[in-house]
């Protein structure tokens, strides 16, 4: 049981840096394919949406999987709160 909650724990943390890299690797390509500055696109919500997810799951995974002391694993699980009440202030702003 242990190893598997383990896993599950680690692969968040994994799964959200994984989204924070493809986002900026998206908009790094569109940046050269525009002539754009990255600058500018950082500035938009196809950047902010999968960037604060990628920071939520992180924030949870490291959490629920890396932390030895309870006031640590209180403080990563209240940052990944913040970047979900971020991320759904945007969804609902822009409803």
């Amino acid at each position: 049981m242990n190893g598997w909650y383990l896993v599950a724990a680690n692969g968040l943390w994994i799964a959200g840096l994984s989204v924070i890299v493809a986002a900026f690797s998206y908009h790094d390509w569109i940046a050269r394919e525009t002539g754009r500055r990255r600058r500018d696109l950082f500035k938009q919500r196809s950047w902010h949406q999968p960037q604060q997810l990628g920071m939520c799951l992180t924030c949870v995974g490291w959490g629920l999987s890396q932390t030895t002391r309870r006031w640590e694993t209180i403080l990563w699980l209240a940052l990944g709160i913040w970047f979900a009440s971020r991320l759904r202030r945007a969804d609902v702003e822009r409803q």
